[in-house]
């Protein structure tokens, strides 16, 4: 899928005119070397372009150039890059919607802790399948937000998750819904969002009226929408966890996209 995706977009890089070539295939650390990039995976590529005019080199040569060049570059997860004191590097998100979450899955563990922001593997880190259920239940507001995220998503020509994904063992695999990759994996969609986590769960009720504190973000793949009228329910897939943490750092890296983990080039 990887290799797919380099090759698509590859002759919208063009060098001197014409796009370079994928040398070889790219180079997984994560999968040849779990151990060191457990949380954080790189990727390596090699691309070449042939036949380039050499213009005032021709004075060593006659003959055209071939230029290679080699890039690796890390999937930033905050959730695996910080320590049980609560240090990592801090993130700026993007995408973030105005639903709160509670701090619980579905079996009523926390999701990160409160004090120190460590995703807790008691909660979402291991579970399966993890749903989370809202309910929204003054009819207005619910009927305005499922219609903004019905429109969000597509409904009902909304992206799905391949049911041969290796989720949770392995990365999520999405198929569009719509648009010109109809029914082909894609590698990010509409369908993701990031939902702040607050301080609320089983031993801490939602204030009634007044502030709540965000401890942390979800990022999730909305699956549906329950239609207009109240209250309104959603279902979502848990895609990864990242928690505020009490001590960050002094620079951030800021994500892109709908994704909670920015992808940043690490060498060249």
């Amino acid at each position: 899928m990887a290799t797919a995706g380099i090759n698509a977009i590859l002759p919208q890089n063009k060098v001197a005119g014409a796009a370079p070539v994928l040398v070889g295939t790219p180079t997984f650390y994560f999968l040849t070397d779990p151990t060191t990039y457990p949380g954080n995976p790189q990727v390596a590529v090699t691309l070449q372009r042939t036949g380039l005019p050499i213009f005032f080199a021709r004075i060593w040569r006659s003959a055209a150039a071939t230029v290679t060049a080699s890039a690796k570059a890390e999937a930033y997860n905050p959730a695996k890059s910080q320590t049980t004191t609560g240090n990592f590097i801090p993130i700026t998100l993007k995408n973030v919607k105005p639903l709160l979450v509670a701090n619980q899955d579905s079996g009523g563990n926390p999701f990160v802790d409160i004090t120190t922001g460590a995703v807790l593997a008691t909660g979402g880190g291991t579970a399966t399948n993890a749903y989370v259920d809202t309910g929204m239940t003054r009819g207005n507001l619910g009927s305005q937000a499922g219609a903004g995220l019905q429109c969000l998503i597509h409904d009902p020509s909304n992206d799905t998750i391949d049911p041969a994904s290796p989720y949770p063992n392995g990365p999520t695999q999405i198929i569009a819904g719509s648009g010109p990759f109809k029914g082909k994996l894609v590698s990010t969609s509409q369908s993701i969002a990031n939902f702040p986590i607050i301080n609320s769960g089983p031993t801490v009720p939602l204030p009634p009226s007044g502030d709540v504190k965000i401890i942390g973000f979800l990022q999730a793949f909305i699956e549906d929408v329950s239609p207009g009228g109240s209250p309104l329910s959603i279902t979502v897939r848990i895609m990864n966890i990242a928690g505020c943490g009490n001590n960050p750092g002094s620079t951030f890296v800021q994500a892109g996209g709908t994704s909670a983990i920015p992808v940043r080039l690490i060498s060249q």
